[in-house]
């Protein structure tokens, strides 16, 4: 992206659009029950596979992102 470490207003404007979802017109979240914990990451990851997969074959571009989850807490 050509920002470089020493400019970091760039740098922070930048790392703002994770929460804008750089401008994607639609967003799915998809939460996991604290109680299902390993079984249940094991699942909800092969379903995000799918439904990136699923996505791709219709030719809509996507891609998973972690940085919200950063907020959970507050989310919730």
């Amino acid at each position: 992206m050509g920002i470089g470490r020493e400019k970091r207003e760039e740098r922070a404007r930048q790392h703002l659009e994770n929460f804008r979802f750089f401008g994607a017109p639609h967003v799915e979240v998809v939460t996991l029950a604290e109680e299902l914990r390993e079984y249940g990451e094991v699942d909800i990851r092969a379903y995000i596979v799918t439904l990136l997969l699923a996505a791709e074959s219709l030719g809509l571009a996507s891609i998973p992102q972690a940085a919200p989850a950063l907020y959970a807490p507050a989310l919730r």
